[in-house]
């Protein structure tokens, strides 16, 4: 059984369509952040919580993104890398700075960088250059104690808009064997979808007033999903429905299966996911989709969209 579920996978036999871009991973030095491990750990084994993390510690992620999502055009979206596929950070946890070394993504973000206005358990660094780079707390109902979105744009990169799911993985003696796990308390969202409107132009929504459930199914070695996206206009006005998804697969990637529905509903364009449980005993759950979609309109309307959600046990 792999760690956590980890999925990178596509809707209609399409992974070549959506699991390509520039999102490779780093193999820098240091070790990752999972905990030791020690002998024949149980369930109950003990798990720093990210907001205790201490001293140098390697985080792995799973990682999607937007190519130019402020630019002129419609955006393209870079495919699904699975949880220990992706950017990799090197945290220093006692000086708050976070260096990334990966080429293009390449970058350091210092504590005297992070922004007052930060949300609680969150730290949004910002650079002058306009890069930044934001270690978001989901916004769900309860606080989040094992993962964090990622949302990072380096602004000498023409214009990639990087997200990022990480945190403490469970570790893989400490899961189920048998049984489902659901994943509905607490849920938060986090993303962007960019519609074109068939005439030339686009707009650009938030997706943090989207829902997510999940269920892990252990035994079957399953994931699925179901997630309203709602968008919320980066230009103001008032929140729309974009499309439900309801998405499934093995946790090797086989058999996934993707129904849409909605005004974007259209499921022969690339859909990808992957994502992986974190904490003691698997309490919270996290993934991370990259879509395209069509509606059914005249003139159709076509939408690219790339979010992580997360939901707790």
């Amino acid at each position: 059984m792999k760690r956590g579920f980890l999925v990178a996978a596509s809707a209609a036999a399409l992974l070549s369509a959506c699991s390509g871009g520039n999102s490779g991973s780093s193999s820098g030095g240091g070790s990752v952040v999972t905990p030791p491990v020690t002998p024949s750990p149980s369930p109950t084994s003990s798990y720093p919580l990210y907001a205790d993390l201490s001293g140098q510690v390697r985080l792995q992620s799973a990682q999607s993104g937007f190519w130019n999502i402020h630019g002129p055009s419609v955006p393209q979206i870079y495919g699904v890398n699975g949880f220990g596929e992706g950017i990799e950070f090197e945290y220093d946890a006692d000086a708050k700075t976070y260096v990334i070394d990966n080429g293009a993504y390449s970058g350091t973000f210092t504590a005297d960088e992070i922004d007052p206005a930060s949300p609680q358990d969150s730290a949004f660094y910002r650079k002058t250059d306009g890069s930044f780079f934001n270690v978001r707390q989901p916004n769900g109902s309860d606080p989040f104690h094992y993962l964090r979105f990622i949302d990072y744009v380096v602004a000498s990169d023409s214009g990639s808009h990087i997200l990022a799911l990480t945190g403490i993985p469970t570790r893989t003696a400490d899961l189920p064997t048998s049984g489902s796990y659901s994943y509905q308390g607490a849920a938060g969202v986090f993303g962007y979808a960019v519609v074109a409107t068939g005439t030339g132009d686009f707009e650009t929504y938030s997706l943090s007033n989207s829902t997510i459930r999940m269920t892990v199914n252990f035994g079957a070695e399953t994931v699925s999903a179901h997630i309203v996206f709602v968008g919320t206009p980066e230009s103001g006005g008032a929140d729309i429905d974009l499309v439900t998804a309801d998405v499934s697969a093995n946790f090797d990637g086989s058999n996934a299966r993707a129904a849409l529905s909605g005004t974007f509903r259209n499921s022969n364009l690339p859909l990808a996911i992957g994502g992986v449980v974190f904490g003691s005993q698997a309490q919270e759950a996290g993934a991370i989709l990259s879509l395209s979609a069509g509606s059914n309109e005249t003139p159709a309307r076509y939408m690219t969209l790339v979010a992580m959600g997360a939901a707790k046990r």
